[in-house]
């Protein structure tokens, strides 16, 4: 006897028992041979929108898998979606291949609007394409489609992780249908006449077979060597509609090819085999598609602001509801075709307007749209008309007027978030965000932080090379750059401000709407003054200190004063590059503030047109609010004089990677001392899912929180108790993949520590010496204190260079005393060691500092690298606000290098 499971989803609302389930499986079964075992399992939907049904069958002869899910689609009795396995496998009747290439008959991209109907949005097969072929790379988890036409070839591609965790197939006549739900649209590449006539020509010559070729085969063969570009949309079709659609559909007609047999072996031992060795579920079920494609209309979103009552009609209310809607609008087809089709959702939206009776009853409206809009991400069948209805009651109920960690800290602010991909526009809800110097001084809701990323939400990589007029990506960036963000047909426009380096790192900008009181204009000017500046490069990094997270401290009138840098001899190096001090007062008055446990011995700032480090100097009295400033420091003139805070020194741990590894290797330090250090982390990790106090540690030194060890001291064992259990189990997961995949190793906070750097003001310290000082517990910054003395090597990452890693002499300095979890370099010698060190300076630059015995270098100092500052390049006249925006705009769409 041969054992089968049917799994049914979705059945029609109308099988609602377990006599018509067992009906309409008996009905399916009555010509093969199956025999059903017991009655129907009822499976519960844990959203409780569907009926779905499991059977158990047995088989007096071996199953015909393909047979029986063809029988399913084809007699289209009933409306389901069809799994069948055994009990050991899913994929028994199946046969794997690595990779599958065939040619299909259709291609489109479009939306599932239930769970038996597909909308075809884009017909991706122009009019004048001669073939489509789509490569399943079922080992690499990648599916890559090839659009072949008389001018242009287009390429599809996206990886097994967009789709959804399951995909759909529909078997009627000679045509197998499969539709693969996805989170994002695929990546478009195309690919110019003239390669691939180059690539043509060039097979030709190479290949004395490819001659005798038909012309399909030569194409096919130069497939993978044209050279793609970036594109946003295949053919005619509108960028934007193409991103809004969220599933992919293909179709392969038997009768076109030379076996009816082959359609068989393609469609399920092939490709459906590949889907479930990686732990996709197949469903097989009769979709139908009907025609006609209704596009959403932008206008419909200022007819439903026309609902706001009377009493609420302001701007900002008005702008506020049209955002909340276009967070929605921006989830493509998954909202606007149920949209269109149920006018209940058009009615629901209207009546929660219309409802507004109060201005604090918005925030639950706003509250409501960005929920359903998680839930259109993790859900694919849901009714939008009654969500909106049901959450809104949920949230008005439970609505609390002010967010409390928000009013709490002036420092955290709700800002709107858009991400720009090449096809689409997100709308993101308000979120926490530390602030910055312009946020705190404008009104903090005409700004909006803008992210351009991926289809995928990777990093946005285009071809630059490819003629830059035409490349439509690029020409997409520099549009919004340049014309700004419109935010419906009557909202706000945001435009080009400024971002911060690690923003730009990031390709992430801040744009704001203008307003009577702010330009983008009167805003840089309110920054500083940038008039002098002939360096474009340096324009927009100086600029993006007034965008770095920073919090204002509540200090005043703090006695400033100029200092001199400290330069080697001959003027070539600075040791004190990006450094000044502080008084006593004003560290603790910063420890008051940030609510600290611990003083700190220096903090990374920003203060006016300075940025960089400032060290508490005893000599300065504990009195007074006094800061020395180094010419170092200063990148621009400005009449600002808050200080701000961006991070202070304290304890933290140590990671060996690969970089760090290699020049070890180099030094003379043996493989086994890595696979040591490996295993001992590996073993502590596996230590503290069983020992408490291992546990204990663990959890203390990855989040700094002391608080574990109360509890642990109050006798609750960590390993065992839930929610301690649950970071444990991921901290080890987090650990392991990390050495797997970077070898990333954390190492024992009492052989090394990642140091922030500062330099001896005091003059003690000699060149090839330091002075480190950390706290024995991580968990408790400041308290018993260790002085290392003797041998250790430090670096900074990244380090390419042999003589980025130096050893160093560590030595006690009582006037140093004062100094804890920072290293202190000296202020003389031949050269500044962090200079040597990777080319860094002392402006917020973190070391990594190790002392272990087994790991220090067996041979004298290699020659550090000579990293000479390339030549700044200036212009002439004045910087203009469009040369600005043209230099991010570069940054983003090619990897650039700014000036500091």
């Amino acid at each position: 006897m041969y054992e089968l499971f049917l799994f049914i989803k979705y059945l029609d609302e109308s099988i609602s028992t377990e006599n018509d389930a067992k009906e309409v499986i008996s009905e399916f079964i009555e010509n093969t041979g199956l025999t059903l075992l017991g009655s129907p399992t009822f499976i519960e939907d844990k959203f409780k929108l569907f009926n779905s049904y499991k059977y158990e069958l047995t088989s007096k002869q071996p199953l015909d898998y393909y047979e029986l899910v063809k029988e399913w689609c084809s007699s289209r009795s009933y409306n389901g979606w069809l799994k069948a396995y055994n009990s050991t496998s899913s994929d028994e009747f199946l046969s794997y291949q690595a990779q599958v290439f065939t040619r299909v008959s259709e291609l489109s991209i479009g939306n599932f609007v239930d769970f038996e109907t597909y909308i075809k949005h884009i017909d991706l097969k122009p009019e004048n394409s001669k073939r489509i072929v789509i490569d399943f790379e079922h080992d690499m988890q990648k599916v890559t489609c090839y659009i072949i036409t008389e001018n242009e070839w287009y390429k599809l591609s996206f990886e097994y992780t967009s789709v959804e965790g399951f995909v759909v197939g529909d078997i009627f006549h000679d045509e197998f249908t499969m539709y693969l739900p996805i989170k994002s649209p695929p990546k478009v590449w195309m690919a110019s006449k003239n390669d691939i006539e180059s690539q043509r020509q060039k097979c030709l010559r190479v290949n004395a077979e490819a001659k005798l070729w038909p012309e399909e085969k030569v194409e096919e063969n130069i497939l993978k060597y044209v050279h793609w570009y970036r594109h946003n949309a295949v053919g005619k079709c509108k960028p934007e509609i193409f991103g809004s659609c969220s599933v992919f559909q293909f179709c392969i007609d038997s009768s076109n090819m030379e076996s009816s047999d082959s359609i068989e072996n393609f469609a399920h031992k092939q490709v459906i085999a590949g889907f479930l060795k990686h732990r996709y579920t197949v469903y097989f079920s009769p979709m139908t598609s009907p025609e006609g494609d209704q596009p959403f209309r932008s206008s419909i979103i200022e007819k439903l602001i026309k609902f706001v009552p009377e009493s609420l009609n302001t701007s900002s209310i008005r702008f506020s509801i049209r955002y909340g809607i276009l967070m929605l609008v921006s989830k493509g087809t998954r909202f606007t075709d149920q949209f269109n089709i149920n006018g209940d959702v058009h009615i629901s939206l209207q009546n929660l307007i219309k409802a507004l009776k109060h201005e604090e009853e918005l925030m639950p409206l706003i509250k409501t749209f960005a929920i359903l809009c998680n839930k259109l991400d993790l859900q694919r069948f849901i009714n939008i008309a009654t969500q909106l209805q049901d959450i809104f009651k949920q949230e008005k109920e439970k609505f609390n007027e002010k967010d409390v960690l928000v009013e709490r800290n002036k420092n955290l602010l709700m800002i709107r978030r858009i991400t720009i991909t090449p096809t689409r526009i997100l709308f993101q809800p308000p979120e926490i965000n530390t602030s910055n110097r312009v946020l705190r001084q404008y009104n903090s809701d005409n700004f909006v932080r803008v992210s351009f990323r991926d289809e995928d939400f990777g990093p946005l990589n285009l071809s630059w090379e490819y003629d830059q007029k035409d490349n439509s990506l690029i020409k997409r960036v520099s549009d919004l750059f340049h014309n700004g963000i419109q935010i419906g047909e009557k909202g706000r426009c945001y435009r080009f401000l400024g971002c911060s380096n690690s923003q730009l790192r990031s390709s992430g900008a801040w744009f704001v709407c203008e307003d009577g009181s702010a330009t983008v204009q009167s805003i840089r000017e309110w920054v500083g003054d940038f008039t002098n500046e002939r360096s474009l490069s340096k324009y927009v990094s100086r600029l993006g200190l007034a965008f770095t997270t920073t919090d204002s401290l509540l200090i005043d009138s703090a006695y400033e004063k100029m200092i001199p840098d400290i330069m080697t001899p001959d003027g070539k190096y600075n040791f004190s590059d990006g450094i000044g001090k502080i008084s006593l007062a004003i560290a603790e008055q910063i420890k008051k503030d940030k609510e600290l446990d611990y003083l700190p011995s220096a903090f990374q700032i920003r203060y006016g047109g300075c940025k960089g480090m400032v060290a508490v100097d005893p000599k300065l009295g504990n009195s007074e609010f006094i800061i020395h400033i180094r010419p170092s420091m200063k990148k621009f003139e400005s009449h600002l004089k808050d200080i701000e805070y961006c991070q202070a020194s304290k304890p933290s741990l140590l990671y060996m990677n690969r970089q760090v590894i290699w020049l070890l290797r180099g030094y003379g330090i043996l493989s086994k001392e890595f696979i040591n250090l490996q295993n001992d982390t590996l073993l502590d990790l596996a230590k503290s899912l069983k020992d408490p106090n291992q546990a204990c540690k663990s959890l203390m030194n990855y989040q700094g929180d002391g608080i574990f060890k109360q509890v642990l001291d109050a006798g609750i064992d960590l390993t065992q108790e839930p929610f301690h259990r649950i970071q444990l189990l991921s901290l080890y997961k987090f650990h392991v993949k990390e050495v797997l995949t970077r070898t990333r190793i954390v190492m024992d906070d009492q052989i090394g520590r990642q140091m922030i750097g500062v330099m001896d003001e005091t003059g003690t310290l000699e060149y090839g010496q330091v002075f480190v000082q950390y706290s024995r517990n991580i968990a408790v910054p400041g308290k018993d204190r260790v002085i290392r003395r003797g041998r250790l090597f430090i670096t900074k990452n990244p380090c390419v260079h042999p003589g980025d890693l130096q050893s160093f002499t560590a030595v006690d300095v009582p006037d140093l005393h004062h100094m804890c979890d920072v290293v202190v370099f000296p202020s003389k010698g031949k050269r500044p060691h962090p200079n040597e060190l990777s080319g860094s300076d002392l402006d917020g630059d973190e070391y990594f500092v190790c002392w272990l015995e087994n790991l220090l270098p067996r041979i004298p100092n290699k020659e550090p690298g000579a990293y000479e500052a390339a030549p700044t390049v200036y212009q002439d006249e004045p910087i203009s606000p469009a040369q600005v925006t043209e230099q991010v705009v570069k940054h983003i769409t090619k990897p650039n290098n700014l000036g500091g």
